[in-house]
C-alpha cells in the first residue's frame, strides 16, 4: 500500500468554518476572519482576504465558496461531500482522533491527529489523489499528507503496443524456402528438362545462355512460391 509523508503548512487563521477539497496544489479555507487561499506546493503560502468574513463567500446550502471567480466545493462545520475514495480503491474514515486509510487489499493504515476544539473534523483526498487533508476548527490541527509511494493497485504505466509479428516470417523461414525451392527445381530440371542442363558448347553459345536464363527464372519462381507457403504457415501459427 502507499506510504504518506506530512507536508508542513503555514499559519492560516484562528478558527476555520470549512475547507475545500485540495486541487492544483491549493485549498481554500473559510474562517470567521475571512477567506484564505492556501498554496502547499511547491512552497507553502497563504493569501487572505479579510473583506469576506464568515459566510460572505460561503454558501452552506450548496457547500460551495466563491473566491476570485473560482468556485470551490467545501467541507467542514456544515457538512459537505469529501472525497473519501481514491482511484487506487483506497477509502478514508475518521475514527475519533485517528484517520484510517484502507487499501484495496484490506490493509489499514492509521494516522492520529489532534482536534483541540472537537466540534468537527473532516478528511478528504485531493482531486488527483496525491494528497490527504485532515481539517479541524483550529488551523494548528490541520494535517496535509502527501503520497510518497504508490501501492501495487496503481495503474501500470501504458506500454507501447506490440507490433504484430504475424505474416512476417523470419530470415530462417525465407532461407529454408530458398533452399527448398532450389532443391525442388534442380530435381525438376534434371528429370523433366534434361536439355537445359547441357554444358555450353563452343558452336552453340545461344543455347547455353537460354538454358541458364530459363533455369534461373524457374529457380526464382520456385523461391517465391515457397516463400509464399512459408508466410501462410507462419500466419496460421500466429493466430
Amino acid at each position: 500500500m502507499s506510504t504518506w509523508q506530512e507536508v508542513p503548512l503555514p499559519s492560516i487563521c484562528e478558527r476555520a468554518i470549512a475547507v475545500s477539497i485540495p486541487r492544483s496544489n491549493q485549498f481554500l479555507v473559510v474562517s470567521y476572519e475571512g477567506v484564505h487561499l492556501v498554496t502547499y506546493a511547491p512552497s507553502p503560502s497563504v493569501e487572505s482576504d479579510p473583506t469576506l468574513p464568515e459566510y460572505a463567500a460561503y454558501d452552506t446550502e450548496t457547500y460551495t465558496a466563491t473566491f476570485r471567480d473560482t468556485t470551490y466545493p467545501m467541507i467542514g462545520l456544515h457538512g459537505g461531500n469529501p472525497r473519501l475514495f481514491s482511484r487506487f480503491q483506497e477509502t478514508l474514515e475518521i475514527r475519533g482522533d485517528q484517520l484510517a486509510i484502507r487499501s484495496q487489499d484490506g490493509t489499514v493504515l492509521t494516522r492520529p491527529f489532534k482536534n483541540f476544539s472537537g466540534d468537527w473534523a473532516v478528511a478528504t483526498f485531493s482531486d488527483d489523489d496525491a494528497y490527504i487533508l485532515i481539517a479541524c476548527p483550529y488551523d494548528f490541527d490541520f494535517v496535509l499528507l502527501r503520497r510518497a509511494t504508490d501501492d501495487a493497485s496503481s495503474p501500470a504505466p501504458p506500454q507501447p503496443p506490440l507490433r504484430s509479428q504475424r505474416n512476417q516470417p523470419g530470415c530462417a523461414s525465407i532461407f529454408v524456402a530458398l533452399v527448398a525451392g532450389f532443391f525442388w527445381l534442380s530435381v525438376l530440371n534434371m528429370f523433366l528438362c534434361p536439355s537445359l542442363m547441357v554444358q555450353p558448347q563452343p558452336h552453340a553459345p545461344a543455347q547455353w545462355w537460354i538454358s541458364y536464363v530459363v533455369f534461373f527464372a524457374l529457380l526464382l519462381t520456385g523461391a517465391l512460391f515457397f516463400t509464399y507457403l512459408a508466410r501462410r504457415t507462419h500466419s496460421r501459427r500466429g493466430k
